[in-house]
């Protein structure tokens, strides 16, 4: 339990209903925050059988049914392989299986989007290496490799080929070969995508709740500001915004999934020709979701209420609603801007001005001091470390770069 569940319990921590935040052991942030009771449960990746038996076990303890929310990619898979078990247990909000692996095959996805006149990145399916040498020459550069399914990526038999990156940029056929050499031994599926070119504020994303009915969706706009590793990493700092052109596509293709539950539309702007590219689709809350109260939407509340049949808050979005608030990944945030800093990937000022202006943090809130110590002494042993190896790391490590 890190950042999105930790925005999750903060979310709902003013409804005054008790909440309960499982993780594997005591060193995630969770366990030590006041928004919740912190239980050690099985790793739904690592002991599936294990956790659904805890599961059940622990819906059964308790008084009243309660409401099962993912946190990563991981849960929403461990939920769709037990879904009919699990809803005997507990309300899941999460859709059903068929529509989640529809939305999780980006492939599918985006041939989906396309049907409706979407503009989506122009991509090629490798499924092994005999795929790869009959593609190879059709490839245009730069491009990006990204897993078919985000989850596919996870695996820790990738960390020393993928390390912490979503996709990874190619300028020419012969690293990319090089990187598909190591790979393929491991996971041979891939996707290689056209790029569409941007800086990461280019990076729109439309976050929604459509409610169980299909009746009602809360939604808002936001931007990324930095990500790191820049371009393809994860969001560091994210801004409230006003995005309309993507409002409308959003709601045409959640209908034409059929989808209910909670989402995140990632789209890219080509600077080229100004057109949005649809890139992904999350089928679970994401770190920076408290964004929406910028605009007065209180996502994760809409859906509890929504659940518990209690009475939901009437809300139509308006940009006039809108206080310009960023979020900030704050555990990650020093980590990245000295890598950033020392490799003039970016500037002192600019650094300073994404990070200037009204501001929610992943995990420091004030109204939970045990937490924001806790998140502070771990970012003091990060520092320290990275300085360490950056001092001491052998010079034929230092010079090495990742793919391109």
């Amino acid at each position: 339990m890190h950042d999105t569940g930790i925005g999750i319990a903060r979310s709902l921590y003013d409804l005054d209903v008790p909440i309960i935040g499982l993780g594997k052991d005591r060193k995630c942030f969770g366990a030590h925050s006041k928004f919740c009771e912190f239980k050690i449960a099985p790793d739904s990746n690592q002991n599936p059988d294990l956790l659904l038996h805890y599961l059940i076990d622990l819906a059964n303890s308790l008084q009243l049914k309660p409401i099962l929310l993912p946190t990563r990619d991981y849960d929403i898979q461990f939920i769709s392989n037990n879904y009919e078990t699990l809803k005997e247990h507990y309300l899941v909000p999460q859709d059903k299986p068929e529509v989640i692996a529809k939305i999780a095959n980006k492939n599918k996805l985006l041939n989906t989007a396309r049907v409706l006149g979407m503009s989506c990145p122009e991509e090629i399916k490798i499924s092994d290496s005999k795929d790869f040498s009959k593609y190879r020459n059709q490839i245009i550069f730069p491009c990006v490799v990204k897993p078919i399914h985000s989850h596919d990526w996870r695996g820790p038999e990738l960390k020393h080929i993928i390390g912490n990156r979503k996709a990874i940029q190619f300028d020419n056929l012969q690293n990319l070969e090089k990187f598909y050499t190591q790979l393929k031994t491991v996971h041979p599926q891939i996707i290689i995508q056209q790029e569409i070119v941007g800086p990461d504020s280019n990076i729109h994303v439309f976050s929604a709740y459509i409610n169980k009915n299909k009746s009602t969706t809360y939604y808002y706009t936001a931007r990324k500001l930095l990500q790191y590793p820049m371009h393809y990493g994860t969001g560091i700092v994210l801004e409230s915004y006003n995005s309309p052109e993507i409002i409308e596509p959003s709601l045409k293709l959640i209908n034409t999934l059929d989808y209910s539950g909670m989402c995140e539309f990632e789209y890219k702007r080509d600077q080229r020709n100004n057109k949005f590219y649809l890139i992904e689709i999350n089928t679970r809350h994401w770190d920076q979701h408290l964004l929406g109260t910028a605009f007065g939407v209180n996502l994760t509340q809409e859906q509890y209420l929504d659940w518990t049949n209690s009475n939901i808050t009437s809300w139509s979005y308006s940009a006039d609603n809108e206080i310009k608030t960023k979020w900030i990944a704050d555990q990650e945030l020093p980590f990245a801007a000295i890598s950033l800093l020392l490799s003039k990937q970016i500037g002192i000022k600019t650094l300073a001005s994404l990070v200037n202006g009204k501001k929610l943090y992943g995990r420091i809130d004030f109204r939970d001091v045990k937490l924001c110590f806790f998140s502070l002494k771990t970012s003091i042993v990060t520092l320290l470390t990275l300085s360490f190896y950056r001092l001491f790391k052998p010079k034929s490590r230092r010079n090495n770069s990742s793919p391109t």
